[in-house]
């Protein structure tokens, strides 16, 4: 592996001081979790290229939204 890697035996946290962003960005960026993965903010975007795809893929389990616009 070429670049950063980080590994610990406990939580690794990114912060940022008051009023400045935290940002990752690459060609290809890959979150993956043994247990459960959470985003929590007040707001939560996701956007694509034009045209692009968004997939979620729940393998068994479901979707749930309180209001979804399309």
């Amino acid at each position: 592996m070429r670049g950063l890697q980080m590994r610990s035996a406990e939580d690794v946290e990114l912060a940022s001081g008051a009023g400045h962003n935290v940002m990752v960005a690459g060609t290809d960026v890959l979150m993956t979790s043994t247990n459960q993965a959470r985003f929590e903010a007040n707001n939560i975007e996701m956007s694509t290229a034009w045209n692009g795809d968004v997939e979620i893929n729940t393998a068994g389990g479901a979707v749930a939204t309180g209001s979804m616009r399309v």
